[in-house]
């Protein structure tokens, strides 16, 4: 995922040419097309995920992602530290694939994009309860390969 150098900070060891070729290909492409992810968003809780974290509320974004407290204290916080030292608040974000599996599951993979062009990308999937979508899981990674699994 994230690489960290000796003090603790980002570096780009762990990105390869790949990644940075499909983000170049977002950028150019898809951003003019789609520059605001939350635009046409008809699940209400990816709506307010992708919002909070466009916004840089990393705490709240955690809190509605992970509503069962899967995820340890420290794991949280280590989290929220790699991301903020990596991305900051992410300048705009893009849906790239949904899927609709039936009425009542649905899946999303959105990458958001940081003013240096970091990249985080999301894998997020709800199911339908009692007529309201609620979170299954959310993954996220810095590495489009570590999303891209999900979809197979």
């Amino acid at each position: 995922m994230f690489g960290t150098n000796a003090m603790g900070f980002l570096t780009w060891d762990d990105v390869n040419m790949r990644n940075l070729a499909l983000t170049l290909l977002l950028l150019l492409g898809a951003q003019s097309a789609s520059a605001d992810c939350l635009q046409d968003e008809d699940v209400e809780i990816f709506s307010e995920l992708k919002q909070h974290f466009l916004d840089g509320d990393f705490d709240l974004f955690f809190e509605k992602a992970d509503p069962a407290e899967v995820l340890t204290a420290e794991t949280l916080l280590e989290t929220k530290v790699l991301l903020v030292q990596y991305i900051g608040v992410p300048a705009t974000c893009i849906d790239m694939y949904r899927k609709q599996y039936s009425e009542n599951y649905v899946t999303l993979i959105t990458v958001f994009l940081g003013e240096n062009r970091e990249t985080v990308y999301f894998f997020f999937s709800a199911i339908k309860v009692n007529d309201v979508f609620e979170v299954v899981g959310v993954q996220l990674s810095n590495e489009y390969e570590e999303i891209y699994k999900f979809l197979r």
